[in-house]
């Protein structure tokens, strides 16, 4: 998308010369995260359980059904 040659960012200097190309970090990382996520299980199995817990616990133990409570 960001070629010089004949992607967007080529296409938008031709009809703004001043526009200004920045590069999104955010998608790289992305990209990095979803790559490690496809080849290392360990952090696969993280990023599910945390998008687990985030979205209200379904399908996992909740923490106060995990750890008993005593009342002194």
């Amino acid at each position: 998308m960001s070629g010089r040659i004949s992607g967007v960012q080529a296409k938008l200097k031709e009809q703004c010369p001043s526009a200004l190309y920045v590069h999104c970090s955010n998608h790289a990382l992305d990209l990095v995260l979803q790559e490690v996520v496809r080849e290392v299980r360990v952090v696969a199995d993280t990023f599910n359980f945390v998008r687990s817990v985030l979205s209200g616990g379904r399908g996992v133990i909740k923490a106060q059904d995990a750890v008993p409570v005593h009342v002194w």
